[in-house]
């Protein structure tokens, strides 16, 4: 669980109140899956609202997985959804390099603007 707030002059005052759960669960011949879910409760200046989050990747063995995850954020008249298809490859232990390919839904009291585009990524895990 977390909390976070944000007051400034230029976009106002913003808080975050946010629960996230990750799971792995080892299956048959070195296979897993990993899940992700997540909620938030959004306070921005006189605006409530919501955001939601699951995903899951399923690893072939302790190097190589592939994942799908959706996110949906709504605060009064702001809404966000965004789908990904991800695909991670650990070249060390502790090294990941991850790609994403990932479609963003956003309209604010207007026009719906659609976004996609490509991630590359390198992580780290202790």
């Amino acid at each position: 669980m977390s909390y976070s707030t944000t007051d400034d002059d230029a976009s106002g005052d913003l808080d975050v109140l946010d629960v996230q759960l990750h799971s792995i669960q080892a299956m048959a011949q070195g296979a897993s899956v990993a899940f992700d879910l997540g909620a938030s409760v959004i306070d921005a200046e006189d605006d409530d609202g919501f955001g939601v989050n699951a995903g899951a990747t399923y690893y072939f063995n302790n190097m190589f997985g592939i994942g799908l995850s959706a996110e949906f954020v709504d605060v009064d008249s702001y809404e966000k959804d965004t789908l990904s298809l991800d695909a991670s490859y650990f070249v060390a232990p502790n090294v990941e390099v991850t790609f994403s390919y990932f479609d963003t839904t956003e309209d604010y009291n207007g026009p719906e603007v659609d976004t996609d585009g490509f991630l590359i990524g390198v992580a780290g895990r202790f």
